[in-house]
Formats: C-alpha cells, structure tokens, sequence
C-alpha cells in the first residue's frame, strides 16, 4: 500500500461533518444518533489505491445491506470485520468525502472523471449508495436502543430527489460536431473490432454502431436541435429538471476549438432555446468551458454571460467533459459565486462515485471546512449505456433500473444526464432515455 498524508480532521470534525451531511435520516434527532457506541479507530491518513472488507450486519439490520453485508474501507474496521468494530462515522465520511481519491489526486494529479485511472482501485465502492446505507444503520441502530421502530423516533425515510439534467452540447449539426461525434464513434468501432474481430455486431448503439452509421452521422442532415421535445416529455412531470448551457467566447486554441460546444448565446437558435426553457419552468445551469475547473475568472466571466443572454440567475453548474479537482473546482465554483454543482461522476461509468446519492456541502481541504456549495452526484448518463459500457436493450434499461432503484431504497439524491442531441436519428438513444424518464416518475 502506497500513503499518502492528506490528513484527516479530528474525530469530532468528522461524526459532526457526517451526521450534518445526512441529517435528512435524523431531522430531529441527531443527538440520539451522535450518542451512539461506535468504536472509534485512530486513523491520520488514508490508503491508497481505496480497500474494502465486507462487514455482515446484525439480524435487525440485514435488510440494510447488500445480501446482508456494507461494505467499508479497511482502515475503519479491525481484523474481527465484527460490525460493533466498525468507525461507522469515519467510514462514511471516507466514502462520502472521496478521502482516498484526495489522496490519490495529491500524489498523482487529477483522475477528472476517469475511473480506469485508479489504479487497482475496489471498483465495488462505486456500485451502491454505501454512506446512504451507513446512514439508514445508524438511524435504525438509534432507534432500536431507545426500543423504537425507526420511523417512530426519526420520522418517515426521505423521500428519493431525482434531477432530470440535460447538458446541453449542441443546438444544430455543425462542421465541428460532424467531426468530434463522428471521430469518436470510429474510435469506438475500431477498439470494439480489435476485441471481437466482428464488424458491423456493435450493438450498444440505438443504431448498431457501423461504418453506414458513422458516415450517415458525418454526412447526413439530421436535426440535432431536440429541446422542444425533450421539454414536452418532461413538462408535466414533477421533478426537477435542469438544462446546463455553454456560454464561453469562441477560442483559437485547437483543443478547445474541438472539446467545447460550437454555439453562441446570441444566435437565433439559442434564443430560441432561452425562451423554451423558460416557458417550460426549467432550471438554467452554467455547462463551463473544458478549461474553466481551476479558474475562478473563466467560471465567473461565463456564468455572467449566460445570465445576460438569459435574462435569468444561474446557480447550478456541471463541468464540460467533467473536468474537475476535488478541491480546486468546488473553490473556484464557489467563487464565481455558483452554488450547486453536479460534477461528481465518472466520464466512462454508470455508478456511485463517491458511494452516495446525496446533495452536501462537500469539504474544503485546504480551510477545513465546507466549501459553501451544494453538490448532488450524477449516477448515470447516456454515454455511459451507449458508448462506455457494453449492452444490448434490454441490459441497458435494467442498468438504469438498478441504480434508479438503489436511490429510491436509500432514499438519496441523485442527477441523471441525459444529452438532447443524441434523441435524433443519427443516436438513436430514445427508447433508453424514455425508460429513464418512466423509472424516476413511477
């Protein structure tokens, strides 16, 4: 094991940074659950690559599990793996706080949102909503030792929050994103062929992902501008529904000439899409450019720029290309005065990034203490079914099915992404994304 000293708050910082962050579980009895037994471990820094153990779970609380089990970092739990043993407080701040990702990013740099950059990481962190988990044990736990059922001391279990989000990467088929999205397809035709030594079986795609599809995609006239129906889909539901825009200056530097978005906040298209959402009653957020995570004046330039085209406040915000720091973007966002960040996720996996669905105030690494800005996770996007992971239809809809349903259980928070364009002719990705929208509603 490599350690790195990123080095952790006192234990009071932690149980009162944790119990905070899920006060949702005990909204009017935290001291109950902060007077808990839980053992605690004298840990100063955390190991790297992330470890975890299985711990199984006592008989009135083995419906909280996973086939009876949490799983936690093995820094928070002795060679017993008893569940009495567990520093139940440090291992979801571990968790929720992306601890051992810190550590990681001060060694080596920023992953951004590339899972596969962790090296010999326990990927099975990323598959439930852990500290959500955590949470629901230390609620029924409270409540057993004071003979109550859970619902009697602490209330009713939260209700599941879903954002049904939209980044907003292109209003029409240009030059530009002829070439990125076709580019990108080819490259995944031709890793996909060196693995199978079978052309044309691509089948991850609402299309199967061809030759004749890459050049229908580069050559043909399909319409990417799809807000309108996205909004009429969405309109009568009752979520939260937030549309990310892009709003830097034209660049003469290539790689962001080719990573950013291609439209301007003062074309006809775009106004056009100002007054759609705005009719519709949805949420405007800042889609930065690809360069902006570790610059307060870029974020702060942009989020103007769209308030000025929009005519509207703008406080949500996600990363273009996720391109993110666990300490600097939340800063800068902060700064530039955002307020609610959808971010954390990976680029090239559905899942549970920092194993929770849970809207906090994340902490800041250098204060020691809260950023002052919101965060929500995004648990799954169209990429990751369509161009990350393999699937056909029907694993696909039940990938999305999983983690939608891992949210309502935990009753966490969580955004969901979805790109407009991809609902065209040349994507294909309709059917998906439909399900999406019928499994958050339901």
């Amino acid at each position: 094991m490599n350690h790195e000293h990123v080095n952790l708050p006192s234990s009071v910082e932690i149980r009162q940074h944790v119990v905070t962050s899920l006060r949702e579980y005990w909204p009017n009895s935290r001291h109950l659950v902060l007077a808990l037994p839980v053992q605690e471990r004298s840990v100063v820094t955390t190991q790297i690559p992330l470890e975890l153990v299985e711990v199984s779970l006592p008989e009135w609380a083995i419906d909280l599990g996973v086939l009876g089990k949490l799983l936690v970092p093995s820094e928070t739990v002795d060679s017993s793996r008893n569940w009495e043993s567990v520093d139940w407080w440090l291992a979801a701040f571990l968790l929720l706080e992306g601890w051992h990702e810190r550590a990681w990013e001060a060694r080596y740099g920023s992953i951004h949102s590339y899972s596969y950059r962790l090296q010999e990481w326990d990927s099975r962190a990323w598959d439930h909503a852990w500290v959500n988990r955590i949470g629901l044990l230390l609620r029924r736990w409270s409540a057993r030792l004071c003979d109550l059922e859970d619902n009697a001391l602490h209330g009713k279990r939260p209700e599941p929050q879903f954002f049904m989000t939209h980044d907003v990467d292109a209003i029409r088929k240009t030059k530009r994103s002829r070439v990125k999205q076709g580019a990108f397809w080819m490259y995944n035709y031709l890793k996909s062929h060196v693995k199978t030594e079978k052309i044309g079986n691509l089948v991850q795609h609402g299309r199967s992902l061809t030759l004749r599809s890459i050049i229908d995609l580069v050559f043909g006239p399909d319409d990417w501008f799809q807000l309108p129906r996205l909004v009429a889909s969405e309109i009568s539901k009752e979520i939260e529904i937030i549309y990310f825009v892009h709003a830097g200056a034209a660049s003469r530097n290539p790689l962001t000439w080719i990573l950013n978005p291609a439209y301007q906040l003062d074309s006809q298209r775009a106004k056009e899409m100002f007054d759609l959402l705005e009719e519709a009653g949805a949420q405007l957020g800042l889609h930065p450019s690809v360069q902006s995570w570790k610059s307060v004046g870029e974020l702060l330039t942009e989020r103007q720029a769209l308030e000025q085209a929009s005519q509207r406040a703008v406080r949500y915000v996600r990363q273009h290309w996720l391109k993110f720091s666990w300490d600097t973007t939340w800063k800068c966002q902060k700064e530039s005065g955002l307020q609610h960040d959808m971010t954390l996720m990976f680029n090239d996996r559905a899942g549970f990034r920092n194993s929770a669905a849970l809207t906090w105030s994340p902490l800041c690494l250098t204060r020691g203490q809260s950023h002052g800005i919101l965060a929500t996770p995004t648990v799954v996007m169209d990429s990751h079914l369509f161009d990350y992971e393999q699937h056909d239809q029907e694993s696909r809809h039940q990938r999305v099915s999983s983690i939608v349903q891992e949210c309502k259980f935990v009753g966490g928070s969580a955004a969901l992404l979805w790109h407009p364009h991809t609902l065209s002719d040349d994507f294909g990705w309709s059917a998906t994304y439909e399900h999406m929208l019928r499994e958050i509603t339901q």
